[in-house]
Order: structure tokens, then sequence, then C-alpha cells
């Protein structure tokens, strides 16, 4: 079948292909935290001091850095999984709300 013959040619193919060097590691939000050590505890002082000039750009930090990553909660596949179920959803919502509500032309 098609499926066999793919993955018979991408068991030829990767290992022809040169190993990947990592130049660059991106870190979450959530990796950023657990390895920030001492900093972390400076930051938690930075904004109690932040807190106390009463700025709104505290409070808008302090739920940026509640809120997780997108990365933190969603693989590629689940991504897709998420927007597939979210696209069928809106459909099935709209398609029962139509049985109820009837718009009229105003003459």
């Amino acid at each position: 079948s098609t499926l066999e013959l793919l993955k018979l040619c991408n068991k030829h193919v990767s290992a022809l292909a040169p190993k990947e060097i990592a130049t660059s590691v991106v870190k979450t939000k959530s990796e950023k935290k657990a390895g920030g050590g001492g900093g972390g505890k400076r930051r938690a002082s930075n904004m109690s001091h932040k807190k106390l000039k009463g700025g709104h750009m505290a409070i808008i930090e302090n739920w940026y850095h509640q809120i997780p990553a997108f990365t933190d909660v969603f693989t590629e596949e689940s991504f897709y999984m998420f927007a597939v179920c979210f696209v069928l959803a809106t459909i099935a919502v709209v398609f029962v709300l139509s049985r109820f509500i009837t718009l009229k032309p105003v003459d």
C-alpha cells in the first residue's frame, strides 16, 4: 500500500540525512522559571516593588507569567485535534441555533 511505500522510503532516506546539531536552545516559560535559580527570588521582589508603585504594567506582567506558553499547552498534533474539534463544535452549535432562531427581514 501507499503507507508501506512511504515508510520504506522514509527508512532509507532518513539514514542518509545528516544529524542535526542544536545551535541554540529555545526554552519555554516554564523551563525558564524552573532553571532560573536565584533569579526567581529577585524577580519576585521586583514584582512586589512594581506593585507598590501602582503601575498597570506590573499587573500585565503578573498575568503574562501566570499564563502558560502556547508550546506548554499544545503539541503539533494536539493543536490540530483541538482545531478540528473546535470547528466541528462551532458547526454543530450554529446548526442547532439555526433551528431556534429565525431572521425576518425588516420591511
